[in-house]
């Protein structure tokens, strides 16, 4: 559930921090660094580091908090299941931030559709697929 829980963060995430200059502060913040490629690498790059510390307090967290015995396949299923997850919703973030989509209700409803319909869909690879996995598994 933490893999389902990192997906819809990371979407939010991603749509906030593309999303937070208006047109005039991003043009002038892309003259400043010669390149949009720059700016926009470094948008994703944020939102992937931030994904991945979230993804290390989603394992590490439960075993902190509970009694579980755990080996290290289960650890590396865990971090797998949260990076699909993660990268899955900056994916969905970048396809609905102000860069594609200029008004930001047509982008929070583009953005609802989109998370729900890779929740919900049945075999829509990769999260709800993982997540049925995940779901279906036996300890």
């Amino acid at each position: 559930m933490c893999a389902g829980a990192l997906f819809v963060c990371a979407t939010w995430f991603t749509i906030a921090l593309i999303s937070v200059e208006d047109p005039a502060h991003r043009a002038i913040t892309i003259v400043s660094a010669r390149h949009s490629g720059r700016i926009l690498l470094a948008s994703v790059s944020v939102a992937v580091i931030s994904c991945l510390i979230l993804t290390v307090v989603g394992v590490v967290l439960p075993l902190l908090v509970g009694t579980h015995t755990v080996e290290a396949a289960d650890l590396a299923l865990g971090v797998e299941a949260g990076l699909t997850g993660a990268c899955a919703g900056i994916a969905i973030g970048l396809l609905c931030s102000r860069l594609v989509i200029r008004r930001q209700g047509y982008a929070l409803i583009a953005a609802l559709t989109l998370i729900m319909a890779a929740l919900l869909v049945r075999g829509l690879p990769p999260v709800n697929v993982l997540l049925r996995l995940l779901a279906n598994a036996t300890n």
